[in-house]
């Protein structure tokens, strides 16, 4: 557990760019396919993790760290964007 970088690869309103994000590492959604509407993944021990999952046409948003704990980029950041999307 621990604080990692978080590498945007795909457009999303939720993660504009790169940042480190606390994350508890029990589990871990490893090696995203292409079919999968991901939007940043963080390297950890030799595996690309999902890390923001992201499909606005679908209106799913999802991540796998804690914005909670993550100082500015997650509630200055990531929380408040979410909040900023479920008003439009």
């Amino acid at each position: 557990m621990g604080w990692d970088l978080v590498k945007a690869v795909k457009p999303c309103e939720l993660l504009n760019d790169d940042g480190y994000f606390y994350f508890m590492h029990s589990y871990a959604v490893i090696n995203p396919s292409n079919e999968v509407p991901y939007s940043g993944i963080t390297h950890y021990g030799g595996d690309n993790i999902l890390s923001v999952l992201c499909d606005e046409v679908a209106l799913t948003f999802g991540v796998q760290f804690h914005p909670e704990k993550s100082s500015r980029n997650g509630l200055g950041g990531v929380l408040r964007r979410f909040i900023e999307l479920t008003r439009k």
